[in-house]
């Protein structure tokens, strides 16, 4: 065939079907169950977001997904993308391991890893979990906010105007926590903040002078005695940074500006729960149960969100853990955003309880 340039093409082809099976086996070795995976034999590419440097995440497009077991004496399967993708999302199951999986709505698009796991089927029902939440109209406002304050919240300190905005935004997403950040409070941590900040300062001056005038000292008593000075100069700057940051978290100024990727990320963890409790319910296969942790091959390290389990699984068992669960790698993961829990509280009420936002919870109201 020839394209409009006039340049010739192949003939392209309808990708054909490679099937895929995999067993799950815990520590002792006994049988959880067998997947069988059929995905288009084409490779498909995708860009990282703004990881230009980096390699494309390369896998298959996912035809189907059956988990088949066994209860009260008789074979079971489990239709895994009609118990979790009612929304018919393309689900891209990566040829490799990465650092990071997700889930992409501009192009209705879940990336996943090769379901050799439990966890990993652990790692594909949390990304569903996410599509399944842009389907509700409760989570829309949220959903606009994922990752929206997790650049903000990385900073020492916060530039004032940028952070109304963002809790201005977090206010109307999440009206249960409006009155746990009020413009009044901002404008305390502002006023604070300034003050420390100053202070910080002329502090480091004072540091950065001292240094240099030991450089140029001759005499060895003085140089001696410009050194001790420099080291409690320092000391002070140190301190001043730690004041600020107790300030930031008194106010949980962090906390607060990512709730809605926390809201998301915590909704997600729960209804992959609730479908691997179904599928042991109804066919027997616990997914839930200590198994074997695959070797994860040396990745480039992709720090924003992918909305993975990876980086909660290295942080709790090292780059390689022989053993894992289900249950402990989506807690974990739930660490890495900040999101293993939601209690936020008044920051001159430190009796309160605090409060747990219901947004990310079914059958809430906004």
């Amino acid at each position: 065939m020839r394209g409009e340039s006039g340049m010739e093409h192949p003939e392209r082809r309808e990708p054909q079907t490679m099937r895929r099976g995999f067993e799950y086996r815990d520590v002792a070795g006994n049988l959880i169950g067998r997947a069988e995976v059929e995905l288009d034999d084409a490779e498909v590419e995708i860009p990282r977001d703004g990881k230009e440097a980096l390699p494309p995440v390369r896998g298959h497009a996912m035809r189907s997904f059956t988990l088949r077991g066994e209860k009260d004496g008789q074979p079971t399967e489990v239709d895994m993308l009609a118990l979790a993708n009612a929304r018919g999302i393309k689900v891209i199951v990566t040829s490799e391991r990465q650092d990071n999986y997700d889930y992409d709505e501009d192009n209705l698009r879940a990336t996943v890893p090769p379901l050799e796991t439990p966890t990993d089927v652990g790692v594909f029902l949390h990304e569903l979990g996410h599509a399944e939440q842009y389907g509700e109209e409760r989570f829309h406002k949220t959903g606009d906010l994922y990752g929206a304050g997790r650049k903000l919240a990385r900073g020492v300190s916060f530039e004032m105007d940028a952070l109304k905005k963002a809790v201005a935004k977090v206010r109307d997403a999440v009206p249960e926590v409006a009155d746990l950040l009020t413009d009044d409070l901002l404008d305390e941590f502002g006023a604070e903040q300034s003050l420390i900040l100053e202070e910080r300062a002329a502090a480091n001056a004072v540091y950065v002078h001292l240094l240099g005038a030991r450089a140029k000292e001759k005499d060895q008593k003085k140089h001696e005695e410009l050194a001790r000075e420099a080291s409690e100069a320092r000391m002070r700057v140190q301190d001043l940074d730690d004041e600020l940051q107790n300030l930031i978290s008194e106010f949980h100024i962090r906390e607060f500006v990512t709730l809605p990727t926390s809201i998301l990320e915590r909704d997600a963890t729960r209804r992959a729960f609730q479908w691997a409790r179904k599928v042991r319910l109804e066919a027997g296969i616990d997914l839930f149960t200590r198994h074997v942790a695959p070797d994860d091959p040396s990745m480039p390290r992709v720090s924003e969100c992918g909305r993975s389990v990876t980086r909660g699984m290295q942080s709790g068992h090292g780059e390689s853990p022989e053993e894992t669960d289900l249950i402990d790698d989506l807690k974990r993961a739930l660490g890495t955003y900040g999101a293993d829990s939601l209690r936020l509280r008044h920051p001159h009420k430190p009796g309160d309880i605090g409060i747990t936002p219901t947004v990310g919870r079914r059958g809430a109201k906004n």
